[in-house]
């Protein structure tokens, strides 16, 4: 069995957003059963604040790891130069070239 980096990262932003997802709407869930929704903002302030920055922050993470992974295999594809060592043109002070 071959190991996809890129399929491995896709299925791991699926269930990063997922479980942000169930996270998320279980933290709204136990605010309103607290006390009623009226008071919601007072049990659980910045809610959404924090939420923003945690989904922000993780799915930052990931999809740099997507980039990055696409990059490497654009690189990885690429072909390669073949880089000639000899020179045709001589050195006019070479003693076996002429200048």
């Amino acid at each position: 069995m071959n190991f996809h980096p890129q399929r491995f990262l896709y299925y791991l932003l699926a269930g990063t957003l997922a479980w942000q997802a169930a996270l998320f709407s279980y933290g709204v869930w136990a605010c309103s059963k607290l006390s009623p929704i009226t008071q919601l903002t007072s049990v659980c302030p910045d809610l959404g604040d924090r939420y923003e920055m945690f989904v922000s922050t993780s799915l930052g993470a990931i999809l740099g790891l997507i980039g990055g992974s696409a990059a490497m295999g654009a690189a990885a594809s690429r072909p390669k130069k073949q880089i000639d060592v000899r020179d045709d043109r001589r050195n006019p002070q070479d003693p076996d070239g002429k200048p």
